[in-house]
């Protein structure tokens, strides 16, 4: 099953990262990736604390995730990794992608938008 697969990719990350609020991972995570059969893109970060799924469907949850990984960034000094899943592959990313993620999303709504007279 393709969760399994990214579940066990996703693992040893938490694991070799998290010192605590394992459930972040081992429950609220599982259960999304699970539920989502995979194919839903999200943002990952994982801390020494716990964990934060962003699921990025749609350009505003982009924005939204940028926005808490700026405050964990200020709060926590960049001691988190991100990894971002597009349905297919999970790779690791910093904060800087998902800004170019953002913008991209803008300029394909400029030019899928029609015209303005």
């Amino acid at each position: 099953m393709k969760e399994n697969k990214l579940l066990h990719r996703m693992a040893p990350i938490a694991h070799a990262l998290m010192t605590g609020f394992q459930t972040d991972f081992t429950v609220h995570d599982t259960e999304f990736v699970r539920k989502t059969q995979a194919k839903q893109p999200f943002i990952w970060l994982v801390r020494e604390l716990g964990t934060r799924l962003f699921p990025i469907q749609e350009p505003d949850n982009l924005r939204f995730a940028l926005e808490n990984i700026e405050i964990y960034a200020r709060s926590y000094r960049n001691d988190f990794v991100l990894y971002y899943y597009d349905g297919h592959r999970l790779r690791p990313i910093v904060p800087a992608t998902v800004r170019r993620m953002i913008q991209q999303d803008k300029e394909r709504a400029r030019t899928d938008s029609p015209e303005q007279p």
